[in-house]
């Protein structure tokens, strides 16, 4: 059997009590009443702990029960329906802006179908309780993804798809050398420098949700100093696009010296090339002399790698 629903009746008529208790008396497996008539003793049994539901009559013996709205805010997790006998829109404001779910006029009818009136409150509550925790998950995940984001040592931006700039992280100002108000101004097009001739500006509005391109840029920074990124461009689902850009400017330092060392050996291997071709070509020409002396040849000569001198 389904967990039963306790509802704390705060009423001092004992007319409009008798009533309420017929009307749930078909309900009895899904409901437990609990009846206060005043003030005092609905904080007793509050003290007690949380229901699923409060009605509660306006005017009290010992005050109005909305009251116990402001607190409960703390300490207790449940709605209240206000029953009152007055239908000015004066009063529905004054029960409304206290924090109650609802309110409703008193009549014997109302009375009489009172579990109705709970069973869609409970509902609305239900709704309303969904909401604040799928509000609250959406806001830690945002506060996860902002910490993350934050810590990253990557730029991240985020855009339209003309390039806007709308968001940067701190790692991004900080590289930048720009404040984040100065950042949002800007169409990221504005600092981005072409790495070569072959690198077009990028066509945001081309990107297919998901895809990813990824191309090296160099970014121009408020100290008009110039530093190379790997920027991976992607489309999110709500149509924004998410630059997440790497600083190479040591890979391009290691790649510049690579070459250098590159060229230095191929400049070496040119050189001792030629020193042994001219070698080569000095020892022909002793051997061509010693043949017109009549004498036998002092170097073997097979190829340029391979030279024998002779005994």
């Amino acid at each position: 059997m389904a967990d039963m629903n306790i509802i704390l009746i705060i009423e001092d008529d004992e007319a409009h009590i008798q009533l309420m208790k017929r009307a749930f008396k078909p309900f009895f497996q899904e409901f437990k009443l609990i009846i206060a008539e005043d003030l005092k003793s609905a904080r007793d049994e509050l003290r007690k702990g949380s229901p699923d539901l409060i009605i509660g009559d306006l005017n009290l013996p010992d005050g109005q029960c909305i009251e116990l709205l402001d607190e409960k805010r703390e300490k207790l997790e449940c709605p209240m329906v206000v029953l009152t006998g007055q239908g000015d829109e004066e009063s529905a404001v004054k029960i409304m802006k206290a924090g109650a779910l609802d309110y409703m006029v008193k009549s014997v009818d109302m009375l009489q179908n009172i579990p109705q009136v709970v069973k869609r409150a409970l509902r609305e509550w239900q709704h309303i309780r969904k909401h604040k925790q799928a509000i609250e998950a959406l806001k830690q995940s945002e506060e996860k993804y902002r910490t993350i984001v934050e810590e990253a040592s990557d730029i991240i931006f985020i855009m339209d798809t003309s390039g806007k700039i709308l968001d940067i992280n701190i790692s991004g100002t900080k590289n930048l050398k720009y404040s984040y108000n100065d950042v949002l101004k800007f169409n990221i097009k504005e600092i981005l420098l072409k790495a070569d001739d072959d690198n077009d500006d990028p066509d945001f509005g081309g990107i297919a949700t998901g895809d990813v391109v990824l191309k090296e840029y160099y970014f121009k920074c408020q100290d008009d100093n110039t530093i190379p990124f790997e920027i991976s461009f992607r489309k999110l689902l709500n149509g924004k696009i998410i630059a997440i850009a790497r600083n190479i400017e040591m890979r391009k330092i290691h790649e510049l010296e690579g070459k250098r060392s590159r060229e230095e050996l191929e400049r070496f291997n040119r050189l001792a090339v030629n020193r042994e071709i001219r070698m080569i070509d000095l020892k022909k020409e002793v051997n061509n002399l010693l043949a017109m002396l009549g004498q036998h040849e002092k170097y073997k000569i097979h190829n340029p790698h391979d030279i024998l001198v002779m005994d």
